[in-house]
């Protein structure tokens, strides 16, 4: 693998966008960060960076698919074909989500999404995050209600052999029957609960924290809302630093002065950007089935059928960064930036490779022009061309 050498960027930091900065990618690392790299860089392809951000590259650690694949559907060629489209738009690390399915077919699949990690050649798969099945049915949104059930210790034993160490996050309803012992089982794992499809109440969702409770799953959506009298899951994680909140920032789910608000009361170093991304990233209006229901794909918003019912993202983690930083007037971009790079990182104890631009760390690097569009990605040093 030829080192690379990206010249005179824009370096987005944590808090800072640095400029005239040079980065050296050398043997699936970044190597050094500073200006002026040149002697340091000898035979190092040369990259010019002028004008242009040097970006981590974004993780997703809530994606069930693209490019008309899904988790849901698994196959090795379909996985290959979502990570290849994840690095398109600059996604460089994902979690591929499978939603709720009958028992056996959750068995099959986490075998092929697990199997798949050494022979993706895009976006880098760095573990598995299960939405399901242990959700409540009143807020299936999407899921699969014939398949959501109740805690079986015996179902999740085979879930984490079949995975291999892979399985890190599981979306869950704490408040249905055995989802306390569920979060306590999950976090004795070393597996993330995630509160998600829920009806709980803000002392169900107090009472999951102490249990292990560490993440919400795309916060304000298929959960219980905000009421003056029944504040809920949603103040409840607003309220403290021990949860991480994911938001889908597409423009559909959830709209920018919730997120600005959210913002104001956790900051950057708690809130987590996803795409929840199904199929319908990358293909044309139309419908679709998902989920094993049919769905409707339109300018970029999914649909059950032609209700209003929304069934996951039709778009990547980069056009949530994009209608973010064009619509929020509070949220500076190197924090915009964070919450899909190095927050994410963060919450799945990855940080010491991902997530940030630093000596060490894996060089999955993006360069991003002044509308943010994706100019070149980089996966642990290798060039992804698309």
């Amino acid at each position: 693998m030829k080192d690379v050498l990206i010249k005179g960027g824009r370096l987005i930091r944590e808090n800072e966008i640095l400029d005239d900065m040079d980065v050296l990618l050398s043997g699936g690392k970044i190597a050094s960060v500073d200006r002026a790299l040149h002697d340091k860089a000898e035979g190092a392809e040369i990259v010019d960076a002028g004008g242009l951000y040097i970006s981590p590259g974004f993780l997703d650690i809530h994606i069930h698919g693209a490019m008309g694949e899904m988790c849901e559907i698994a196959t090795l060629e379909g996985m290959k074909k979502i990570s290849l489209t994840l690095a398109k738009y600059g996604t460089t690390a994902f979690l591929p989500t499978l939603g709720a399915s009958p028992h056996e077919d959750t068995v099959r699949l986490l075998k092929i999404i697990a199997g798949a990690k050494d022979k993706v050649e895009g976006a880098e798969i760095v573990g598995i995050n299960m939405e399901g099945p242990y959700l409540n049915p009143k807020w299936a949104g999407a899921q699969r209600a014939d398949a959501i059930r109740n805690y079986s210790k015996e179902e999740l034993k085979e879930y984490i052999k079949v995975t291999d160490g892979l399985l890190t996050v599981m979306g869950l309803a704490p408040e249905v029957e055995g989802g306390m012992e569920l979060v306590s089982d999950l976090k004795e794992a070393g597996i993330i609960p995630c509160a998600v499809h829920t009806d709980a109440t803000y002392d169900q969702t107090t009472e999951a924290m102490k249990h292990g409770l560490k993440l919400t799953g795309h916060t304000f959506n298929a959960m219980r809302p905000i009421h003056h009298r029944e504040p809920g899951i949603i103040v409840a994680a607003m309220l403290t630093d021990d949860l991480f909140s994911e938001y889908i920032a597409d423009g559909f789910h959830t709209y920018t002065p919730i997120i600005e608000m959210a913002y104001r009361l956790k900051g950057e170093k708690r809130l987590v950007f996803v795409s929840d991304s199904v199929g319908g990233m990358g293909i044309p209006d139309g419908y679709y089935e998902f989920f094993g229901t049919q769905c409707k794909v339109s300018n970029g918003r999914i649909t059950i059928g032609d209700s209003d019912i929304l069934a996951g993202s039709a778009s990547p983690l980069l056009f949530g960064v994009k209608n973010l930083h064009k619509t929020s007037e509070i949220i500076p971009l190197p924090h915009i930036i964070r919450m899909a790079t190095l927050t994410p990182a963060e919450v799945i104890g990855v940080e010491d490779r991902l997530g940030s631009i630093d000596v060490g760390k894996d060089a999955s690097v993006i360069l991003l022009n002044d509308k943010l569009d994706v100019v070149r990605v980089w996966v642990s040093g290798k060039e992804i061309r698309y």
